[in-house]
């Protein structure tokens, strides 16, 4: 009787198809994973600027000095305590004076989302 060394082609093929499967069913997960991460990340960048946003009219509104104008709603960006990443854009709109609009912010891919930009004039 001759022993049998390493694994004839149906074995193989069986492998093959279990990695296969595997694969079909992990791979779109990732995908997921991915876009919720995106997701959560721009919700918590737009809560960022409408904090900010907040604080800063609060300042105004004290007539502190550390106010800073708020025109554009791409303004709102300078209040952050660090610079945002390249990959968040948000879309020009003015913002008059004592007004509060939505503004939107653009992230990865698709997603987007709203924050709040209240005109600030330090004039």
């Amino acid at each position: 009787m001759h022993k049998q060394q390493g694994f004839n082609v149906i074995e193989l093929v069986i492998v093959l198809i279990v990695l296969f499967v595997l694969g079909a069913i992990s791979i779109p997960k990732i995908f997921d994973i991915a876009a919720d991460t995106r997701a959560r990340a721009i919700k918590k960048m737009a809560l960022s600027l409408s904090n900010a946003n907040s604080e800063n009219y609060k300042l105004y509104k004290k007539k502190n000095p550390k106010a800073v104008s708020i025109t554009n709603c791409s303004d709102v960006a300078k209040l952050l305590n660090e610079p945002m990443t390249p990959e968040y854009k948000i879309s020009p709109a003015p913002v008059p004076v004592d007004k509060t609009v939505n503004c939107q912010l653009k992230g990865l891919g698709s997603a987007m989302q709203t924050f709040n930009a209240t005109g600030v004039s330090k004039t």
